[in-house]
């Protein structure tokens, strides 16, 4: 999500609209500690962490939402949808899998069939292709042995 929060600023830069990240700036920071009070008062710091969560989530929309009013760019939302899609659910089933304490066997199970899908969904949409996968390896492998 904070890819859209990177890109919105762009936006608002390009549309010469720059005053609209500091309004949403304070909206957000007013919101945060109106919803912080409460949660953290009934939950601690779960509380907190779930309403940074919200406020968070909630301020990349709004900025979205206005960055594409003043300066529009096409994102291709199937794409997204599935890709972000597929790693919220992989890591709920691997934190729920940590809560139910789940061996680890069937948790590296999981994980790697959410990687195998990353790959998949990855080739289908042509974002990783054989040669940047085979650059990427090699500059794996590149930086461990310059490490060591």
């Amino acid at each position: 999500f904070l890819f859209f929060g990177k890109i919105t600023g762009i936006q608002f830069l390009y549309s010469k609209k720059t005053k609209i990240t500091v309004l949403i700036a304070c909206m957000s920071a007013i919101l945060n500690i109106a919803i912080n009070i409460p949660m953290i008062t009934y939950f601690g710091a779960l509380g907190a962490a779930w309403s940074t969560l919200f406020v968070g989530l909630l301020t990349i929309i709004i900025s979205l939402f206005v960055a594409q009013y003043y300066y529009r760019v096409n994102y291709e939302w199937g794409k997204i949808f599935w890709i972000m899609g597929i790693f919220f659910l992989g890591s709920t089933l691997i934190v729920f899998m940590n809560i139910l304490n789940t061996p680890y066997e069937y948790s590296l199970i999981i994980k790697l069939l959410f990687f195998i899908m990353f790959i998949f969904i990855g080739r289908k949409y042509r974002i990783i292709t054989m040669d940047n996968f085979l650059k990427n390896i090699k500059s794996f492998f590149n930086k461990i042995s310059i490490s060591q």
